[in-house]
């Protein structure tokens, strides 16, 4: 258990990292006996920024209240760094991140992916061929 401070208040939450041989079924255990959470009605799985990745203040910001705030009102659990997602957010990231965000469209049915344009890299190219594709360019 690790402690979140906000603001004066000090908020317990729970926290686990994970090794890349780790059972997902310990991992489920751990989540819904000893945390007592609910299945997820949504995955999210966050890609991109794993070197020096600095996002400006404001936009971190508005994208972690916007995150939480539908985390919690669709029932959803927030993966980082791997995972089976239902919906990928994309902010910033490198070549990986495009290969990954190929394989998500590829696949059958595709993971809807949400680029989160102007925090770099790899999320704003995608945002560039987005816009490129739609207006027919």
């Amino acid at each position: 258990m690790c402690s979140f401070l906000s603001s004066c208040l000090h908020t317990p939450g729970q926290y686990v990292r994970l090794s890349h041989d780790s059972r997902p079924e310990s991992i489920l255990r751990l989540m819904l006996k000893e945390w007592h959470m609910e299945l997820p009605k949504i995955l999210i799985s966050v890609h991109g920024g794993v070197q020096n990745f600095e996002l400006h203040p404001r936009i971190k910001q508005v994208v972690g209240k916007g995150l939480i705030k539908a985390a919690v009102t669709t029932g959803a659990w927030i993966l980082t760094g791997g995972g089976v997602p239902v919906v990928a957010l994309i902010l910033e990231g490198g070549p990986n991140v495009i290969l990954t965000v190929l394989e998500y469209l590829q696949e059958s049915p595709p993971v809807p992916v949400v680029v989160c344009e102007g925090t770099g890299r790899a999320a704003d190219i995608l945002a560039y061929i987005h816009k490129q594709t739609e207006e027919g360019g």
